[in-house]
């Protein structure tokens, strides 16, 4: 199957060069295969030349020669016109010639059509082509699906963000590749009895500092959030007596999770501040409950295994809508998906999806209600509930019909760190902005895996981690692109200060 580009070209060609035009000589030739097929089409174009459409999948070619003679090539996700590029192809997978158009689909099965001087939104070219990206992409979204989005608006802007190119970060004001290096700010995932001040207190000055901090780099700050805090429902104890513990307490049984009305206005000002300085910011959805048997919204008291359709939704619609205008926020779906805690319903197999991973990218009602209790040193409790899980796909769709184009990473299954099964269980992008986000605690399984990811044409942000030891350190991770952000840079007292620790530049640093 043809595959997503990844530091070379790839192109697909319908019929021979010849026939589009091309030039007779050795090199074109060689450059063309036949396709292998029962059953063709042929179409004229505009010029009178013929191009062949073929029901099986279309031959691989190292470049296309249209009916003007001009070259067409494809190289990490961008497209030449005579070796200039012509425009930002967001994981091309398919470049082809038909009809007198020059066309490339992404690997979500969205196609689009040059129009001369940019790309515009299209629809498949021949009805009997075999997409590029694979039955599972093609039956996730209608190939030609309109969006706001096209192939253009991740070129350059000129104004600091960050986004996706192929397998790859970049940078929104000139292309150039970002390894993402950071670090964890803990605080803003609690209860109201938390740190929350001290964000509200940090100003510009602060994030200015943490930018390159000690000559170390550091250019991304991530920020875990609280679904209750952001909404400011009012929410119930789970029977754990924790909510007392996190919260404030509200008339009628209840607590009140921003009693001040200050949450979104405090992450607003630490995100305008943080970005301002140059940084880039990852927002996570950390902790999250569901409703209770009766309705109610529990109150948050530690990581959930799942987000919640309950609330997670709403939470995502509001904060795509703060941020969508700034391209420096990242969305981080959901922090660390562990759904029962239990590896076999994580992995089937060597590498399977099991159920957990499927419902993570699907949602749906789950038994039972599995969270971390933050107030009893993040112990685990089970609680007897069927609630509904809000899934990947569902979270990301959400902050897609908000108009939001920001990169959005999304994790794998077992505590975001089986990223084994992170290709069969991703969710489908019509921006083509997904990435990665990948915990990495003593990963043992080897690179092969997060290899086998950027060969798929996504980028991979480590946003948590210890230390990268088991997979090759951070040189390794350097070498291949992969970015990763140290949890945490808060001294809580009780975090282990080992040699492994201190193989992050900051590991023993006071944040400035």
């Amino acid at each position: 199957m043809i595959g997503v580009i990844r530091g070379g070209v790839l192109c697909a060609l319908i019929g021979m060069l010849a026939a589009c035009g091309g030039s007779n000589d050795a090199s074109d030739a060689s450059a063309s295969t036949s396709a292998t097929s029962t059953t063709s089409t042929t179409s004229t174009s505009s010029t009178g030349l013929v191009a062949s459409a073929s029901t099986a999948m279309i031959p691989s070619a190292t470049r296309i020669v249209d009916s003007a003679l001009n070259v067409w090539t494809v190289g990490s996700g961008v497209v030449y016109e005579n070796g200039v590029a012509a425009g930002y192809s967001a994981n091309v997978a398919l470049l082809l010639y038909f009809g007198g158009t020059i066309y490339q689909e992404s690997d979500s099965c969205l196609w689009w059509a040059w129009s001369g001087n940019a790309w515009v939104s299209s629809s498949n070219p021949a009805a009997n082509i075999t997409p590029a990206c694979g039955a599972a992409a093609a039956a996730a979204g209608t190939a030609g699906t309109s969006t706001t989005t096209s192939a253009s608006t991740a070129s350059p802007t000129g104004s600091f963000g960050i986004q996706v190119k192929g397998d790859t970060f970049v940078s929104a004001i000139d292309g150039s590749t970002v390894q993402i290096v950071g670090t964890n700010i803990s605080g803003l995932e609690t209860g109201s009895t938390s740190r929350w001040a001290s964000f509200a207190d940090a100003g510009s000055a602060f994030w200015s500092k943490v930018l390159n901090y000690d000559g170390q780099g550091v250019n991304t700050v991530r920020l875990p959030l609280n679904e209750a805090s952001w909404l400011n429902y009012t929410c119930y104890d789970s029977g754990t007596g924790a909510a007392g513990k996190l919260y404030t307490a509200a008339p009628g049984g209840g607590y009140t999770p921003d009693p001040a009305g200050v949450y979104q206005a405090t992450v607003r000002k630490a995100v305008a501040d943080a970005t301002a300085a140059g940084l880039y910011v990852i927002l996570d959805l950390h902790w999250g409950s569901p409703n209770n048997a009766e309705g109610q919204p529990l109150c948050p008291i530690g990581q959930p295994g799942f987000a919640d359709a309950d609330h997670s939704l709403a939470f995502w619609k509001s904060v795509a809508d703060t941020f969508k205008g700034n391209p420096a926020v990242i969305f981080e779906l959901f922090n660390e998906p562990f759904g029962s805690n239990v590896y076999k319903n994580w992995v089937d197999g060597a590498d399977g999806a099991g159920p957990d991973a499927i419902t993570l990218r699907d949602g749906g009602a789950y038994y039972p209600f599995v969270e971390q209790d933050n107030a009893a040193h993040n112990a685990i409790k089970t609680i007897g509930l069927t609630w509904q899980v809000a899934g990947m796909q569902q979270m990301l769709d959400t902050i897609r019909g908000e108009g939001a184009t920001n990169v959005v990473l999304s994790a794998p299954i077992g505590w975001a760190g089986e990223i084994e099964t992170w290709l069969a269980t991703k969710p489908t992008d019509s921006a083509g902005q997904l990435g990665v986000a990948w915990h990495v605690y003593g990963y043992k399984k080897g690179d092969g895996p997060p290899l086998a990811v950027l060969a798929a044409g996504f980028p991979i942000a480590i946003t948590e981690t210890y230390g990268l030891r088991a997979i090759g350190g951070y040189s390794w991770a350097a070498s291949q692109g992969i970015g990763y952000a140290w949890w945490g840079w808060n001294d809580w007292g009780d975090q282990p200060l080992s040699a492994e620790l201190a193989r992050a530049p900051w590991y023993a640093s006071t944040a400035p």
